[in-house]
């Protein structure tokens, strides 16, 4: 017989042995969690909930900078990508490009010798 742990907001934590004598402790069950791929159980005082386990989950922000998802229930912000986004948002690659091209020509002329 074992008993089923879950930590202060329902998630499993752990099992471990349980007396038979005993009823068991306040955040343990006796009823044991399933295993589901891609989900998570979360007590909900009566049975196990399975919640959608976004950990691990790789985003991208508009500005290209990359963030992982490090919680069960974790969000996925609004504006976030799942693909890495080519160039910072409003400039696509091509666009950045011949900016900075079109700038250094500029610094070149502005540097000439004078003759």
């Amino acid at each position: 017989m074992q008993n089923h742990y879950f930590n202060e907001h329902g998630y499993y934590s752990y099992s471990g042995y349980a007396n038979p004598d005993n009823f068991p402790p306040l955040n343990a069950t006796r009823e044991a969690p399933e295993q589901r791929e891609g989900f998570y159980p979360k007590w909900n005082g009566e049975a196990w909930d399975y919640v959608q386990d976004m950990r691990g989950t790789k985003y991208y922000m508009p500005d290209g900078s990359e963030h992982e998802i490090t919680a069960v229930e974790g969000q996925i912000p609004e504006g976030a990508r799942f693909a890495k986004p080519e160039s910072p948002e409003g400039q696509s690659a091509s666009t950045k490009g011949s900016t900075k091209l079109s700038f250094l020509k500029k610094c070149q002329w502005l540097k000439k010798p004078k003759n």
